[in-house]
């Protein structure tokens, strides 16, 4: 039998495959405004028989999930949003069209609605098979090595 931990070490594997493919995501979709979306993303030990893959900054789930404009989804600008909205706004050169219309639009808005990017999920979906045989490699290393072969 292979002990708990040695099967968390080759699920941590299999996950990192995924982990690799939902950052490449990330740099396709260009949300690396800063990189810290990006570099937020680990592979965590929950316990000898669980992993999970997480992005822990507040917003990742925003970019996986989306909000929805209105109702308990709404997203509040802040005055430090509003402000930033202007400051782009401005940088166009005052139009009423095109990007800076964006912008006017954005910073005179109560809320807004933020369409869902998902990175995380397509990665999961993608490489479910590369994952399994990974986790599967390893797992059948840490037991050839329990048993002294």
């Amino acid at each position: 039998m292979v002990p708990g931990g040695d099967v968390a070490e080759a699920m941590k594997g299999g996950a990192e495959v995924i982990l690799e493919e939902a950052k490449d995501n990330i740099l396709r979709q260009g949300l690396v405004d800063t990189g810290a979306l990006y570099e937020s993303g680990k592979v965590v030990k929950v316990n000898q028989y669980r992993v999970d893959i997480i992005f822990d900054k507040i917003y990742a789930a925003v970019h996986e999930y989306g909000l929805p404009k209105g109702g308990k989804g709404m997203f509040s600008a802040t005055a430090k949003q509003i402000r930033f909205f202007w400051a782009k706004w401005l940088e166009a050169g005052r139009p009423e069209t095109g990007e800076g219309a964006m912008w006017k639009a954005l910073a005179l808005k109560k809320g807004y609605t933020i369409k869902p990017k998902p990175y995380l999920t397509p990665a999961v979906m993608s490489k479910q098979q590369e994952s399994a045989e990974r986790t599967s490699n390893l797992l059948w290393a840490a037991l050839v090595k329990k048993l002294g072969g």
